[in-house]
């Protein structure tokens, strides 16, 4: 927004949304497509989308509507069109944690001048337990753990999230090149398990895709949480050989992990240059 714009601050946007009582966060994950649950997703009073999805010829599977649309603030107009002009959101929100020399100004562009867009230092998880975190969280889990929190929300429905791929469908994203890296910038081995705890937790109905279940059962979360699919139509079925592709790739993956997490503790200027 340009400087001319008025205020919008985390109370505005409590306000912006004072009425809603059900909630559809819509992730990114490829698996989102094998769902025809776009009148279920349209259903819910605040539809929350990520970065720089698009609903273009998919409205039967993902729905129309983005109410609130979470980006982090690496996005510019150089990776992709204003979402302005292709999902018109009533605001923008981003966590944002960086250094002096930060520019936010292609961000703000990106936004646009009309659309309300609020910019937060990262929300502290509190009630949760953590160990050995040594990178924020990503934009899905704090918009989930906000919007629990601000709102008065008595339904959830969680779908197009593997958490990096720790989840049948793997990392890639609906949108964008299918050879994306996955966890380069996260906590892959924390940050799944404490998105779920935040989906137990939540006390309303939570309901959810086969994905999203997959992953709250492999991380000992067992809810009442219902499969939400208009069509019921399951995930697709990995093969035996590819699942012992993902539980390898899942174990080098913690390894890795673990790796970095002991350098970074040791040394905190070793991986700066990667961090977002």
């Amino acid at each position: 927004m340009s400087a001319s714009s008025p205020r919008f601050d985390q109370f505005d946007l409590r306000q912006m949304f004072a009425s809603v009582r059900s909630l559809a966060v819509v992730g990114n994950a490829a698996t989102i497509l094998d769902y025809d649950n776009g009148a279920l997703i349209d259903s819910y009073d605040m539809v929350v989308r990520f970065n720089r999805a698009q609903v273009t010829d998919v409205e039967h599977r993902i729905g129309r509507r983005t109410d609130l649309l979470v980006a982090n603030e690496t996005n510019s107009l150089a990776l992709a069109p204003s979402p302005a002009d292709t999902l018109a959101p009533r605001c923008v929100l981003s966590f944002v944690l960086r250094g002096p020399d930060f520019d936010i100004t292609p961000f703000r562009t990106w936004v646009g001048d009309h659309t309300p867009c609020l910019c937060l230092v990262p929300p502290d998880i509190i009630g949760f337990p953590q160990q050995g975190r040594t990178r924020l969280l990503s934009h899905g889990t704090y918009a989930i753990y906000l919007l629990t929190q601000i709102l008065q929300l008595e339904r959830l429905f969680v779908t197009g999230f593997t958490m990096f791929g720790t989840a049948p469908g793997g990392a890639q994203k609906y949108y964008g090149p299918a050879d994306r890296k996955a966890g380069t910038y996260h906590d892959l081995d924390q940050e799944p398990k404490l998105f779920c705890a935040i989906l137990a937790a939540f006390p309303g109905e939570l309901r959810v895709t086969a994905e999203v279940d997959a992953l709250l059962q492999r991380h000992g979360v067992h809810t009442q949480a219902r499969l939400g699919s208009a069509d019921g139509t399951p995930a697709q079925r990995l093969t035996v050989y590819e699942q012992l592709q993902v539980g390898l790739s899942r174990r080098l993956l913690r390894w890795g992990t673990r790796l970095r997490h002991a350098v970074e503790k040791s040394n905190q200027t070793a991986f700066r240059n990667i961090k977002r």
